[in-house]
């Protein structure tokens, strides 16, 4: 897998459940977070992509470590595996210390992107700017 994007984020109050910890399902809005600053930076704010739409078809999530706020996380981003219309990510998730020098994974995740017509809901051939990047 190619590395994609690094995006580090701030983790809210409002993250932690009961156990005082980031919730499991936090970690998903956390990848989705990072998956489309990657996509905004890589189309220039998606110009020139109008009518088009990444979906996720398939996500998983490993939980390693809990995180307790406050915190910083920084997301490591890779893809790879592009087929005519869809690609493979992974993602690493880091707790950053007060230097911003990650630490030991507290999550590793994957998800299939599929790259869809919004008009039709069907598949489409990835765009050449998405697929130049995960060559």
């Amino acid at each position: 897998m190619k590395h994609l994007f690094t995006h580090d984020l701030s983790v809210r109050w409002g993250d932690m459940d009961a156990q005082q910890h980031i919730n499991n399902s936090v970690f998903f809005r956390y990848v989705e977070d990072a998956r489309v600053a990657w996509l905004m930076a890589l189309t220039n704010g998606w110009r020139g992509l109008d009518g088009q739409a990444s979906v996720v078809v398939h996500t998983a999530m490993t939980f390693l470590q809990p995180v307790h706020y406050p915190a910083r996380l920084r997301l490591t981003l890779r893809g790879g595996n592009a087929g005519r219309s869809s690609f493979d990510t992974t993602v690493t998730i880091q707790p950053l210390d007060a230097h911003g020098e990650p630490g030991a994974a507290v999550a590793e995740g994957t998800a299939k992107i599929v790259w869809c017509d919004q008009s039709t809901g069907k598949s489409m051939p990835l765009p050449e700017i998405v697929r130049a990047r995960l060559a």
